[in-house]
């Protein structure tokens, strides 16, 4: 499995970014979320303190805000808890 991740300023600007292949076959869900807590975690070693984060996985979004769903969020929980201020919201494919 492999995702991207790029890092904007508050103007939109390019600041940084990274890929990352992660061995094995996964669950679409699952993928999703080991994606995004991976997101988290270098957001976290960068030093961040504030980040609004984009993701196209909306079944991972849904999950995260209704505490309901078959993935399982509790690690991604625990980075929403330790980064002062967070954003999640749902990237509109274009």
């Amino acid at each position: 499995m492999g995702f991207g991740t790029i890092i904007h300023d508050d103007n939109g600007d390019f600041v940084v970014c990274r890929s990352l292949v992660i061995p094995g076959v996964f669950r679409v869900d699952m993928g999703e979320a080991m994606g995004l807590l991976e997101v988290l975690s270098w957001v976290k070693q960068l030093g961040f303190q504030h980040a609004k984060i984009e993701v196209d996985a909306k079944l991972v979004v849904d999950a995260l805000k209704t505490q309901t769903g078959g993935v399982c969020v509790w690690p991604i929980e625990w980075y929403l808890h330790v980064l002062i201020k967070f954003g999640l919201s749902l990237k509109k494919n274009t």
